[in-house]
């Protein structure tokens, strides 16, 4: 019997700087549905009032270079001030993974 593999779901968020892409991981959690809730909620200020227009919520399990991955991805909406749910990976982010861990 294969033993049942256990995730963390980091959140990155992301921003543009002189046209250069940076993120850094703001944390973790081991609930899927807490990470969600931390972003849409933009607990902890992690847009940092207008620095970060991307988070990205990575499910990452043991091991190194870990890429089986699922991605969640949001973008901050001006309107109401929140974090949206983003139903696909932006286009310019296509060829990256692993911003979290790795």
């Amino acid at each position: 019997m294969r033993k049942r593999e256990k995730f963390i779901y980091t959140i990155t968020t992301i921003n543009q700087k002189q046209g250069k892409w940076d993120s850094r991981c703001v944390g973790f959690y081991y609930d899927k549905k807490v990470a969600i809730k931390t972003v849409e909620n933009n607990c902890g200020d992690i847009y940092e009032c207008g620095s970060y227009p991307y988070a990205v919520i990575e499910s990452v399990g043991e091991g190194l270079y870990y890429v089986n991955r699922e991605e969640i991805w949001f973008r901050w909406d001006e309107a109401s001030e929140t974090y949206k749910l983003l139903e696909i990976k932006p286009e310019m982010f296509n060829h990256t993974c692993c911003y979290g861990i790795g």
